[in-house]
């Protein structure tokens, strides 16, 4: 059954009282910027924009979420923040702009 929602308001409404989240609570995440919030917010407003019903969206957010939560993170190479002492590398002498320089002074 195709239900036709004017505004995005009523279909947001709709589609969180189906995933069981009070609409007070989860506005109140979504100006905070809280991550789940957020991610929730966009997929619904996408849905919105592609006319989907809200039983559609709800059935297409468990998926996502499913997908989403049960999914680890990619591991990212480890660089350190910032260096100690002992931890940076010597600077190289600069030869190319000096011809003729050797990195040793003469005698």
């Amino acid at each position: 059954m195709q239900t036709f929602y004017p505004h995005k308001s009523q279909f947001l409404y709709t589609v969180l009282r189906a995933l069981h989240m009070p609409y007070d609570r989860f506005m109140y995440n979504l100006a905070h910027g809280h991550l789940y919030e957020i991610i929730l917010y966009l997929w619904i407003d996408k849905l919105y924009r592609k006319d989907k019903t809200s039983d559609e969206a709800v059935q297409l957010i468990y998926k996502a979420r499913n997908r989403w939560l049960h999914t680890p993170p990619k591991p990212h190479k480890e660089e350190p923040i910032c260096y100690t002492q002992t931890e940076r590398k010597p600077k190289k002498p600069i030869t190319n702009y000096l011809p003729g320089y050797t990195g040793r002074q003469a005698q």
